[in-house]
């Protein structure tokens, strides 16, 4: 066995092999993805039941094991083989042409049966290219016979198909099948059209050959969602990994062991009755603690059904641990934590709050599902669920792999960035995106979901750092990964608002972990250099202008300012497949430089850029008893009377669109001409007010007034959104605020 340690896959009937490394099984070659192995041979690697699992060494993470839903997490075989079954089963002469059918279980792809062909018994069979997928995880061999004959045949068996490649262009068109027995023939050409396979009567059978089964599902009542793929696409097989960073739990180490090793036996003898006897008998064999093996052994049997915490929860964990530096132990985690005022970069003290150098840390990966077609398909469904894709029968374990490696944890000023996601601008920039991921979301039939702006611009911010980091600490961009710790998505039932924080790190299955390189970077005096050169290259991209001026791009247009010349990374490197992903956020656009966080600066801003107004000392209090309620009249009512108070056509142009959109949707319906007092005797008056969602538009002398009234004394708004300019909105932005979107 070598160093890297190969797992194998094995053809039983053979006996013949095929290496592949053990953190293959984790992508792109795991449970239910097709191998393609030397000689031409396609193989489906096979579920979870059929692994040697008396060859598999435990992994130890007690609590990825307890929330992905199961007791224990083994890690793939070392010395022993993974079971596979051939698939596509469609296999062609690549000298005659002929197609032949062949059994998943067949020792090798064989030979030409074609008596009439030149190399009968001699040249190998080469599996057909494309296969059909189904969102729901189903797969299936093209079914060409159906194809060729534009409909159900009576006996399959009694046609003879050959696979004819016209050559000349890359073009669906050019490869053929002809039915020797009729004379029918049919190119490709159009087959990969949705609904086109329902027009030869063909529909989903529920085919799961890694498992050996067809599973009965109603994926079937909508055949237009079938597609035809090539059997090495990337889109076949995504992996479904949950990942953790090891927490030391402060137990004796050495009872955890002992229970994880006993613990069927433990299990055993609770149900005779005899639990207190035999952990007695462990502690006396062991010399351990008799209190502490059963205290470990109920905390173990307690966890396991994945539903004590949310994906937010289990990653709030990992950031309280790494921002602090609590629950150190050699070895396993081990940092140091620098708070920002040490590093000369006004980048960072701008915005971060401190930097763990973390020299030691160890990550589980555990294999919990894969998707097709779509990366994002198992997002909300349950760990249950998800597993369910890997094993007929439910298991307790699950698996899993271990690495050690170092990186550098950044924690984030929570009232800088939040005070930046409050602007205008920034939010009208942001329902861009928005509006690509609710399309999506249409298109995939699955419930809205609003975005966390503060995701997108910590998750863009790793990208570049990531970048600019491999280029000093001696690690490839595909060595390194981030992992955010910032809700994605912005929920009332799974919110963590004080989490905010990325880590950027390597990790290594081999024993010794990383060469240190992240952690020596990120020392004062180097980290600042590299920090400073990220943000600086994310100004210029040689897309530019083209990139920055997208208005979607990359997966689902779900970025905006993001390509492989400026942002990207591989998608190894990145924990949300280069998706929601927006540069401008950090450096702003060639029109508006102030969208980008680090073009804010700490002083007052200047009257004539004055957009929303949230500073301190004399308050500002409205007074809707003296306003005029316009809900009895409606929202298109309030913004007509308010089109009398404007001054510009910028001015009357926004609020007709605000007009046309809020009848639309049906948005709250504001005041109209409401005052607002401030404590030192002056009064506003608001052309326009939204008493539920507190927002107030000034319009026309209202707004000249407004901005004289603060010139010369702060105001705290008490939670309101105060706007005096227009030009720098969009009505897009404020029917998001008032629907309670952002």
């Amino acid at each position: 066995m070598t160093s890297r340690r190969y797992a194998k896959e094995q053809r039983k009937s053979t006996g013949e092999t095929f290496k592949l490394r053990r953190s293959q099984l984790f992508g792109p070659y795991g449970v239910g993805s097709i191998m393609p192995c030397p000689g031409g041979e396609s193989l489906m690697i096979s579920g979870l039941d059929a692994f040697p699992t008396g060859s598999m060494k435990q992994v130890r993470d007690p609590r990825l094991a307890a929330h992905v839903g199961v007791r224990k997490l083994l890690e793939p075989p070392e010395k022993d083989f993974v079971p596979a079954s051939r698939f596509p089963r469609w296999l062609y002469c690549p000298t005659c042409k002929t197609m032949f059918e062949c059994q998943a279980n067949q020792p090798n792809s064989g030979k030409c049966k074609n008596q009439a062909c030149k190399d009968f018994g001699k040249r190998n069979l080469i599996p057909e290219r494309f296969i059909v997928v189904c969102p729901e995880g189903h797969v299936d061999d093209l079914p060409i016979i159906e194809w060729v004959h534009r409909g159900p045949v009576d006996d399959k068996s009694a046609h003879t198909i050959k696979r004819i490649t016209k050559g000349g262009t890359a073009n669906l068109g050019d490869i053929e099948y002809k039915c020797v027995t009729c004379g029918v023939s049919r190119s490709l050409a159009g087959i990969t059209e949705r609904g086109e396979l329902a027009k030869v009567g063909y529909r989903c059978k529920g085919s799961r050959p890694w498992l050996w089964q067809k599973d009965p599902c109603g994926c079937s009542e909508d055949p237009k969602n079938l597609m035809v793929v090539q059997r090495g696409g990337t889109n076949v097989w995504y992996p479904d990994v949950f990942s953790s960073i090891f927490i030391p739990d402060g137990r004796d180490q050495k009872i955890v062991q002992c229970v994880e090793s006993q613990f069927e036996k433990l299990v055993q003898a609770e149900q005779k009755e005899m639990l207190n006897d035999i952990a007695k008998m462990l502690a006396d064999t062991a010399h351990l603690d008799l209190g502490g093996i059963l205290s470990v052994y109920r905390d173990m049997k307690a966890g396991g059904d994945g539903s004590l915490t949310t994906d937010g929860d289990f990653k709030q964990e990992e950031f309280f641990t790494l921002s602090s530096g609590t629950n150190q132990y050699k070895g396993v985690f081990e940092a140091d934590i620098l708070l920002s005022d040490v590093y000369q970069s006004v980048a960072i003290r701008q915005i971060v709050e401190s930097v763990s150098l973390v020299k030691t840390l160890k990550e589980t990966r555990a294999l919990v599902g894969f998707s097709r077609l779509s990366p994002d398909h198992n997002e909300g469904l349950s760990f249950s669920k998800r597993r369910s894709q890997l094993s007929l029968n439910k298991l307790d374990w699950a698996l899993g792999i271990q690495s050690i490696g170092e990186g550098i944890f950044i924690k984030f000023k929570k009232e800088f960035l939040e005070s930046w996601a409050c602007l205008p601008t920034v939010l009208n920039r942001f329902s861009i995106m928005q509006k690509h991921h609710d399309e999506h979301c249409i298109r995939n039939n699955k419930k809205r979901e609003v975005l966390n702006p503060l995701y997108v611009l910590i998750h863009t911010l790793s990208h570049v750092l990531m970048l600019s980091l491999s280029k000093e600490c001696g690690y490839s961009t595909a060595s390194i990964r981030e992992r955010i710790y910032c809700d994605k998505l912005l929920s009332d039932n799974d919110r963590h608002e004080e989490m905010l924080g990325v880590l950027i790190y390597t990790a290594s299955s081999d024993s010794e972990g990383s060469l240190g390189g992240l952690v020596r970077v990120g020392h004062p005096g180097r980290f600042e250099e590299i920090f400073d050169a990220a943000v600086d290259s994310a100004r210029w991209c040689s897309s530019d202008p083209v990139c920055i001026e997208s208005k979607g791009q990359g997966p689902e247009s779900c970025n905006l300012a993001a390509c492989y010349s400026c942002t990207l990374v591989p998608e190894t490197s990145c924990e949300n497949g280069n998706k929601l992903l927006d540069r401008a956020l950090l450096i702003g656009t060639v029109s508006d430089k102030e969208i980008g966080i680090f073009n804010i600066r700490n002083e007052k801003p200047e009257t004539n850029s004055l957009k929303s107004f949230q500073m301190k000392s004399i308050a500002i209090t409205p007074d809707f008893n003296e306003g005029y309620d316009m809900s009895e009249e409606g929202f298109a009512a309030a913004c007509a009377r308010a089109l009398s108070e404007v001054t510009t056509d910028d001015e009357r142009i926004f609020l007709e669109n605000l007009s046309s959109i809020g009848t639309e949707v049906q948005l709250e319906t504001p005041y109209y001409y409401v005052p607002f007092t401030l404590n030192d005797g002056a009064q506003l008056d608001a052309t326009l007010a939204w008493k539920r969602s507190k927002i107030a538009l000034f319009i026309g002398e209202s707004a000249e007034e407004f901005v004289k009234a603060i010139e010369s004394s702060s105001c705290n708004s008490n939670g309101w959104s105060l706007y005096a300019d227009v030009e720098l909105l969009e009505p897009s932005g404020v029917a998001a605020r008032l629907t309670g979107e952002f």
